[in-house]
């Protein structure tokens, strides 16, 4: 009876240490979200990599369409003998592709053929030397002042500087007056009305050595030089020039070289410009992270929206990397600052 009861009694304990064993559904539900998981994990790879490909290829097609561009506009300047303009076009290919060895070699080219031409070792051109004037003192006198009356000063000058070679020892305070009102005068006629600006410039120059120039002359001839600066970035850095037309386009509208082309004209072709250079430029620095590239042109096209009118998704790339670039330098700024 006692054995019967300590067999009993072990079967009893045996059973409650025994584990209970888990339902089979249980796990076949663990494996299958497990590899839910796994497949959901190589999809959004794949995809990532995909997007990064997508983007690669996008940018490599903007940026490809702008050099082409601009190395075309290099060989056109290079023939027409700007060679200036060619070496800025291409410093500005070689700053998106440092490896751009076409770019490198045709710079160096450019370069080579200034300095070889920055110091001709030609035979000088024989000059024409005009009849002399043989009149006497009195004559050229009268004609001088007959010339500044009717505002004649080319033919002034000319009388000036015969007078003053037959007769050196006349009146030189009177005949310094005569050149600085003829020099002055021409120079701000071809800069206002022959759109010789350059030769304006050179004209008031020269008469500052026999007085100082008004106020007056001396606005036009800063107008002429912003002018000059202006259109030495056209085509090539549409926001430069824009921001030197801005101010022309408002208080010298009419202002213009000898392309005919005035102030208002240039500013309203450098707006349309900028925007597509910026538009163009804006979306292959945001491929490559370089949110700060053009964060000042982003800045003004968003400050100008409603002139520029621009596309939703142009919005976004201007806006996204005004506030990326921000966002890096306050960055920047706190890493700096705890590191001092």
């Amino acid at each position: 009876m006692d054995e019967i009861e300590n067999q009993t009694e072990y079967q009893k304990i045996s059973s409650e240490k025994k584990p209970k064993k888990r339902p089979r559904i249980f796990r076949w539900a663990l494996a299958i979200f497990g590899i839910y998981l796994v497949v959901l994990l190589i999809a959004f790879y794949a995809g990532n990599k995909l997007g990064i490909q997508d983007r690669v290829e996008h940018e490599g097609i903007l940026a490809s369409t702008e050099i082409a561009s601009q190395y075309q506009l290099a060989l056109e300047d290079i023939e027409a003998l700007r060679y200036q303009q060619a070496i800025m076009r291409l410093d500005y290919i070689l700053q998106y592709e440092p490896e751009n060895s076409v770019a490198a070699d045709k710079l160096e080219q450019v370069q080579f053929i200034m300095n070889f031409t920055a110091t001709p070792t030609t035979e000088p051109t024989p000059t024409f030397t005009p009849t002399p004037d043989l009149r006497g003192q009195v004559a050229l006198i009268q004609s001088a002042e007959e010339d500044f009356i009717a505002g004649e000063w080319d033919s002034l000058i000319f009388t000036l500087d015969t007078l003053r070679g037959n007769f050196p020892e006349y009146d030189n305070v009177k005949i310094d007056g005569y050149y600085f009102a003829a020099l002055r005068n021409r120079g701000v006629q071809r800069i206002l009305n022959d759109g010789d600006l350059e030769g304006g410039i050179y004209d008031l120059n020269m008469a500052e050595a026999f007085g100082p120039l008004d106020a007056q002359a001396n606005s036009y001839r800063e107008w002429a030089n912003q002018y000059i600066t202006a259109a030495s970035w056209w085509e090539i850095n549409w926001y430069t020039s824009m921001l030197y037309f801005q101010d022309l386009a408002v208080y010298m509208p009419n202002l213009r070289d000898n392309s005919n082309l005035n102030s208002s004209q240039r500013y309203a072709t450098a707006q349309a410009g900028f925007a597509t250079q910026t538009i163009t430029d804006i979306v292959y620095f945001w491929e490559t992270e370089q949110y700060c590239a053009l964060k000042e042109q982003a800045q003004y096209m968003l400050d100008n929206y409603a002139f520029y009118n621009f596309t939703t998704t142009e919005y976004d790339y201007l806006k996204g990397s005004v506030g990326r670039c921000q966002n890096t330098q306050d960055a920047q700024a706190t890493q700096d600052a705890l590191g001092n």
